[in-house]
């Protein structure tokens, strides 16, 4: 039962704002405590705010848990794909693995911003490889299922070039000694041998092509996100420009106003000094007359 609580805590704790993250924990664990219930309020208290980029994946996965469901499925394939050792099959779901990545990491990049916490580079990479690490490991997979992250997870993919078996010996045999006396293969078992090779050689090429396809799209997404984070700062800096340009027109009428009011004081300050002395006088007039009105 107690589990089960704190699995409805954390639910409802992570899935908060990064600024709402502690308020709510606090929340959650003084109430904990005032039921009386110290060991699960110790727990509670125990919750990690995430990091932005365990956050921006904890959010992709409550808002699009069918994206990343599909991510997950893909992972379960190509683990599949490489203990089979399906080569095809293999550089196929590679070529998938790359689309769905790039796809779920911009999905989580929108959402970050659309809830008002933008990511920066650093933090889109993390989402990146947290992804990648749940396509890998099955207990990364459940992690970032569970929108429950407090940190991005690390590790590389390891789904590398399609897994080959040695090469097997043309028709089973062993190799021929090469002594003297010895007969020479028959020109239909050479051919065999030779298209062996040919398909071995093409295979390993076609393998080296789909991985230098592989680092050519990684490198045009890294380069999309380069730029992408490169018009963020652009606009960042017009934004303070521009911020800059109202604040120094603002000072320039603050500045002309201030002059205004400190020459209408000193006008104040003239205008009672006159009016100090011009009491002085009265008083003065006021005292001789009371004076000469008792010696009558």
């Amino acid at each position: 039962m107690g589990q089960d609580r704190l699995g409805e805590i954390a639910d409802e704790v992570y899935g908060a704002s990064p600024e709402g993250f502690v308020a709510a924990r606090d929340r959650h664990a003084d109430a904990a405590a005032e039921a009386g219930e110290t060991e699960l309020a110790a727990d509670v208290r125990r919750l990690r705010k995430p990091t932005r980029a365990a956050w921006a994946v904890n959010l992709l996965a409550r808002q699009r848990g069918d994206l990343l469901d599909r991510l997950l499925t893909l992972g379960e394939e190509l683990r599949a794909a490489q203990q089979e050792l399906r080569g095809e099959a293999l550089r196929r779901l590679n070529r998938q693995r790359h689309e769905v990545l790039s796809g779920l990491t911009r999905q989580a990049r929108q959402l970050a911003a659309d809830a008002g916490h933008p990511l920066s580079g650093d933090a889109v990479r993390q989402v990146e490889q947290t992804l990648t690490a749940a396509l890998a490991d099955p207990d990364a997979a459940a992690g970032v299922r569970s929108g429950r992250l407090d940190r991005a997870l690390a590790g590389d993919s390891g789904f590398g070039a399609p897994p080959t078996r040695p090469a097997p010996r043309a028709g089973g045999a062993k190799p021929r000694s090469t002594a003297t006396g010895a007969r020479k293969a028959p020109a239909s078992d050479r051919k065999r041998g030779g298209d062996e090779l040919d398909r071995q050689r093409r295979g390993r090429i076609e393998t080296e092509l789909a991985e230098a396809r592989q680092r050519l799209r990684d490198a045009e997404a890294e380069v999309e996100r380069a730029r992408s984070e490169l018009a963020e700062r652009d606009a960042e800096r017009e934004e303070v420009r521009r911020r800059r340009t109202e604040l120094v027109a603002e000072l320039g009428e603050l500045a002309e106003e201030l002059a205004g009011i400190r020459d209408r004081r000193q006008e104040s300050e003239r205008r009672v000094r006159s009016a100090e002395r011009t009491a002085g006088t009265a008083r003065r007039r006021v005292d001789q007359l009371a004076g000469r009105l008792g010696q009558i």
